[in-house]
């Protein structure tokens, strides 16, 4: 049993390596792909944000507050005991942090991971001075950085508020024992494995656009596939995400009235 258990891990460790890998070949070859594009939203040349109003550090404050209804939705997907499900709901804790508050930056080592209660915040990184949105995070999704906060590594990524956040945070040391232990549960095993590949998928998605669609393609899918990024997220991160100017944006939405 403990053979064909430690199989399935090892196999699962490999295709996590694999496709990590491959998630962060794209983001390298993402990177070099936009120096071709036209100029994105340049960054300050000594905050190395959009500008000196961007916040910098968790200035928000931790409540050890109960929490709410979201855990509660998430509670019959789960098949624990109560005193498990509590136990583990009691690892997160409620912080509130403005809009623009970065919670990782790049190159650095994160050691929290984030539920989103209410707010959206996005994924960025430095590329020769340009800021790049890599992705965006809404409601009822958990984010980090993860391959840094797998393997203890620098950050390729900057993790910042776009709208006011209701987070609930983790610590690694806390998330690490979680995983550990439901690890050993089959049903749970596979929600995590799930999750880990639906998130790796999503950025290979966002590469592949980069190759094969033209920028107006990519804003029609956007419009299509994740709607609330266009309600929701100011038009100089949407142009980012897209590998476009603002100006271009403009154009972009402009032929499709």
């Amino acid at each position: 049993m403990c053979e064909a258990r430690c199989g399935v891990f090892e196999d699962f460790e490999y295709l996590r390596i694999f496709f990590t890998t491959k998630a962060l070949s794209a983001l390298s070859l993402t990177k070099r792909r936009l120096n071709l594009e036209q100029p994105l939203v340049k960054l300050s040349a000594l905050s190395g944000r959009p500008d000196e109003s961007s916040r910098t550090g968790l200035s928000g404050k931790y409540f050890g507050l109960k929490p709410n209804i979201m855990f509660d939705q998430l509670r019959n997907k789960f098949p624990l005991s109560d005193d498990k499900w509590n136990d583990y709901v009691s690892c997160f804790k409620q912080m509130q942090v403005p809009a623009r508050t970065i919670l990782l930056k790049e190159g650095d080592i994160p050691n929290k991971m984030f539920l989103i209660e209410k707010g959206c915040a996005r994924a960025w990184f430095n590329n020769d001075g340009k800021d790049v949105t890599f992705q965006f995070f809404f409601e009822n999704s958990s984010f980090s950085s993860i391959e840094s906060f797998k393997k203890n590594v620098p950050s390729v990524v900057t993790l910042e508020t776009i709208e006011p956040c209701i987070l609930w945070a983790i610590s690694k040391k806390d998330i690490k024992r979680i995983i550990a232990e439901v690890s050993e549960v089959p049903a749970l095993r596979d929600k995590f494995i799930d999750a880990i590949f639906e998130r790796t998928f999503d950025y290979m998605k966002y590469f592949f656009s980069f190759i094969k669609d033209t920028p107006a393609q990519r804003y029609e899918a956007l419009i299509k596939d994740r709607p609330q990024i266009v309600q929701r997220v100011p038009q100089h991160y949407i142009a980012s995400y897209l590998g476009v100017s603002t100006v271009h944006l403009s154009r972009i939405k402009s032929k499709r009235k």
